[in-house]
C-alpha cells in the first residue's frame, strides 16, 4: 500500500499534467462539451490512477530497473512515522471537515431563499423571486432571481439560466465540489473547477444568444446584475473573466473535437507512471519489516536493525500463510527495525 505522501505527490503530478494537456491542445479549441468532459475526467483520473496498483512481473526485467522498482515500492510501503501519520491525518480530516461545513453551509442558505421567497413558474422552469437575490442564478431545476420589472433583461437571464439547467451544469459541480472537500489539499483541482466554471458560462451564453437577442443589450443586463449571490455549488451570473466572455460572444466556436482522444494516451501514461507496481516473487521467502510485507531488504542500514527472526519450521509460518499465501512456505524472514 503506498504512503499517503506518496498518493499526495503522484497525484499532485498526474492532475498538473493533465491540466498542461488541457491548455495547450483542449482550451479554445474544442466544444464546450468537451472541455468539460475533459475537465471533469481529468479530475477523476488523477484521483483514481494513484490509488491503484496494478503489479507487473520484474522476473525478466534487467536488473537495474528491478532494483528501481523496488526501491520505489519499498519507499512507498514503509515511509513516515506512526506520529507523523496520525497528525497528517488529523489535518486532512480537519480540511474536510472545513470544506464539507462550508458546502453545507451554501445549501442552508439556498434553502433559506427557496423557503422564503415566491416560487413561480416560468418558461417551464421553476422559479423563486426573492429580494434576498441580489444576483440571479439556478441550481438543479430551480432559477433564482430578484424582482426584475424589464421584461427584456428577464428574458436574458432566463434564457441565461435555462442554459445551465439545460446543460446539467449544476450536477457537474456538485461533482467537483465533492472532489475539492475530498482532496482539498490538490491546487490542480480548485484550478479544474474555475475552468470548469468559466466553460459553463460561455456555454450558457452562447446558448442564451442564440436566441437571438442583441448583443450589447445582453452585455448590459450581465454588467447590471453581475454582484450578488456567490455559492460555489450555484451557477450565477458572476463578474468571473467577464471580459474573455465578452470577447468569447463574438468568435465563432472551435469544434476541434477529435483532440479528446488525447485522453486515451493520457490515462496510460498515468497508468504507467503511478499506478504499476512490482510484482511479488514467489521464489523467496516472505519479508516483514516491521509487521509490513516488502520485497527486499538490503537498502536498510544495518545500525537501525534492532532484530532479525528467521522461520522455517512449518509450525510457526502456518498462521502466516492464511495472510501471506504459498510465498510463507518459503520461509519468513521477520525484522523489526529501531524506533
Amino acid at each position: 500500500m503506498k504512503s499517503p505522501v506518496l498518493y499526495i505527490i503522484e497525484s499532485l503530478i498526474c492532475s498538473g499534467l493533465f491540466l498542461i494537456v488541457y491548455q495547450l491542445m483542449i482550451d479554445r479549441a474544442t466544444s464546450y462539451l468537451i472541455r468539460r468532459r475533459f475537465l471533469i475526467l481529468s479530475v477523476a483520473v488523477s484521483c483514481m490512477i494513484p490509488l491503484l496498483q496494478i503489479p507487473i512481473a520484474t522476473n525478466n526485467l534487467p536488473k537495474s530497473i528491478q532494483t528501481t522498482y523496488g526501491a520505489i515500492n519499498t519507499q512507498a510501503e514503509y515511509t513516515g512515522s506512526n506520529a507523523l501519520l496520525y497528525i497528517g491525518c488529523t489535518i486532512y480530516l480537519l480540511g474536510v471537515l472545513a470544506m464539507a461545513t462550508s458546502a453545507f453551509s451554501q445549501l442552508y442558505r439556498l434553502k433559506k431563499l427557496h423557503r422564503y421567497g415566491k416560487e413561480t413558474k416560468e418558461g417551464g422552469q421553476i422559479t423563486v423571486i426573492s429580494k434576498a437575490v441580489k444576483s440571479p442564478f439556478s441550481f438543479w431545476h430551480t432559477i433564482y432571481l430578484p424582482p426584475i420589472a424589464n421584461d427584456a433583461e428577464r428574458s436574458h437571464i432566463l434564457a441565461h439560466e435555462c442554459a445551465h439547467i439545460l446543460h446539467g451544469h449544476s450536477k457537474e459541480r456538485i461533482l467537483m465540489e465533492v472532489a475539492k472537500t475530498v482532496f482539498w489539499f490538490n491546487p490542480f483541482i480548485w484550478i479544474a473547477t474555475r475552468w470548469l466554471t468559466e466553460v459553463q458560462e460561455l456555454e450558457a451564453d452562447r446558448e442564451a444568444l442564440s436566441n437571438g437577442f442583441k448583443l450589447n443589450d445582453y452585455q448590459a443586463t450581465l454588467l447590471k446584475y453581475l454582484f450578488g449571490v456567490n455559492l460555489d455549488v450555484v451557477n450565477c451570473m458572476s463578474r468571473h473573466s467577464l471580459s474573455y466572455r465578452f470577447k468569447a460572444m463574438t468568435k465563432v466556436q472551435a469544434h476541434q473535437n477529435w483532440r479528446i482522444w488525447i485522453l486515451l494516451p493520457m490515462v496510460m501514461l498515468s497508468l504507467a507512471l503511478f499506478a504499476v507496481t512490482p510484482s511479488r516473487s514467489v521464489s523467496g521467502p516472505l519479508i516483514l519489516i516491521d509487521g509490513q510485507q516488502a520485497d527486499r531488504f538490503d537498502h536498510i542500514p544495518p545500525e537501525q536493525i534492532k532484530a532479525v527472526t528467521v522461520l522455517k519450521d512449518s509450525k510457526n509460518i502456518n498462521k502466516y500463510k492464511q495472510q501471506y499465501g504459498q510465498q510463507a512456505g518459503n520461509g519468513i524472514i521477520l525484522i523489526e527495525l529501531i524506533r
